[in-house]
This record gives C-alpha cells, structure tokens and sequence, in this order.
C-alpha cells in the first residue's frame, strides 16, 4: 500500500509520521533543534538546523520495518507561521530567520499602522499590524540591516524552505501567505498596494500555490540527502494552524477548537472574511 509522509516543522523540533493510503499511522519521529535569542525579546532559528532535521526524521522513518524507501509515493509540510527566511540572488540564507514569537518590531508595526491607517491595512490584509507577522520582519531588517536587506531576493515562510530545499522551486501557499501580512486575503494573492504604500519591492514575494498543489518531485540532491526516491511528489501543504484546524474536523461553522503549545490559539471557521471592526475588536488585549 502507498504510504505518505506528514512533515511538521515546528518551533521547538520536526515530526515526521507515516501513514496508508487509509489512515494508518505506521512510525512517527520528532528531532529537536534549539531556539536562539542573543536578545531579549528575540527569536531566531538557524535555517540549516531545519533541513537537517528534516533529513535525520525522514532517514529514521526510513528504517522503520513497516516504511520501504520505494513504498514512499508523497509527502506533505506544514509549518511554524509568521517566520521570515532571507535568500539571496543565489538562494543562500543571508542571516538567521526572525520567528513568530520574536517582538523585536514593535516599532515596525506602529509604522505599518500610521503609514497605512489602521481601517485601510485591515481592508488590504484582512489583518492588524503585530509583532509575529512577517512583514514587520522586512522592515525591520531594512531599518537595521540595511546590508542584509540590500541582498534580499526572496522572501519565504519557514516551511516554504524547506519546500525549497526538497524540490528547488521557490514557492508558498495560501494559508501560510495569508499570515504574513502581506496577502490580500480577498483576492488571494500579494498585496500590490500595501507594497507600494511601504516602499517593498513585490519581486521578493514568492509564488503562491494551492495547499494541495503539487509543488515538484523531490530534487535530485535531496532524495540523495533523505533516502527517499526522486518520483516522489511534494505536495505544497499548509501553515501549522491551519493544518491542525483541518485535521481536527474544524471545517465547518460551529465548531471551536483551542490549542495550547508553544502558543495558545483559537480556530473556527466563518463563512466569509471578517469585517474591521471583528479584527478591531479581536486584536484588543483580554482586561
């Protein structure tokens, strides 16, 4: 029987599992990585610590009795959201991702709110400035790295990198983008004016597929690098929450599912996109 493969990279580690066609969950494997903070109120992972997580899962899962390397047909990632990964013209890493739970744009996010306008930036992103959001992240490396910004090419979210580092196609989707506050969330796709308003260049913002899009078959050097065969399909997957919603059967209105992990969330499903004042109202601190 097929048997496909469940990349999670989350902020603590990566879970690899196995399952059939029908469910069965054959090996599951977890491989930690360590959390960086050379600041206060910083977070930050190394992108190399990622990929070789992900290669060590998938080789363990590979010598599990019930998971043939041939048996393998596809494999899905889902992700820690919000993160930004900086490539350059040449897809290098320029400096160590900025993560979700890094608060050091504080400033960042004023700036997007007064250069914009709080209504306008909800209408445009369906989102209010925060500290986790990706697009503070350019900004602030543009504001204290200028060399590094200067070098930027491409922008992805953490899972998206190693969708580039499993296929070679620089790539995102919808859920993932949809957190980075830069998609216009109601016509599913890059925000063109908010990029004019900020003065950011819309070339560093990846392509943006379907989550069930199929993104490539594995590259050569990495099917080299995980023991898994180059027929294998990549499929674009999802962002972390939006993931768990699904898997959790909240795909219709009237459920509520709460998470607590490295964060705390709530996830529901609505009908159509939430007014301003919702987000307005959402965004406000608990008294």
């Amino acid at each position: 029987m097929p048997v496909l493969l469940g990349i999670d990279l989350g902020t603590s580690g990566v879970k690899v599992l196995a399952i059939t066609g029908d469910g069965k969950m054959l090996a599951s494997v977890n491989v930690t990585y360590p959390l960086l903070q050379p600041r206060a109120g910083w977070s930050e992972q190394n992108a190399d610590h990622w990929w070789q997580g992900v290669t060590e899962a998938i080789q363990k899962i590979l010598a599990h009795p019930e998971v043939m390397p041939e048996s393998v047909h596809a494999l899905s990632i889902s992700g820690q959201m919000h993160g930004s990964v900086f490539l350059d013209n040449d897809h290098q890493v320029i400096r160590n991702p900025i993560l979700w739970n890094d608060t050091r744009t504080v400033e960042q996010c004023k700036y997007i709110t007064t250069k914009v306008g709080e209504e306008h930036l909800l209408d445009l992103v369906g989102n209010p400035a925060l500290e986790g959001f990706t697009l503070p992240k350019v900004l602030w490396l543009r504001d204290n790295e200028p060399e590094n910004y200067n070098k930027l090419k491409h922008l992805l979210l953490p899972k998206d990198y190693i969708l580039y580092k499993l296929t070679g196609r620089i790539c995102t989707e919808m859920s993932d983008a949809a957190g980075s506050l830069l998609l216009d969330v109601k016509n599913r796709c890059w925000s063109e004016k908010l990029c004019n308003h900020l003065s950011i260049d819309k070339s560093i913002l990846p392509e943006v597929l379907e989550s069930i899009d199929v993104v490539d078959t594995l590259s050569k050097e990495a099917a080299g690098n995980t023991g898994l065969s180059q027929s294998v399909k990549v499929i674009a997957g999802g962002a972390d929450n939006a993931c768990s919603a699904v898997g959790n059967g909240i795909v219709e209105e009237g459920i509520i599912l709460a998470s607590i992990g490295s964060s705390g969330t709530w996830r529901f499903t609505i009908a159509s996109i939430f007014s301003p004042a919702f987000f307005r109202a959402a965004s406000r601190p608990s008294p």
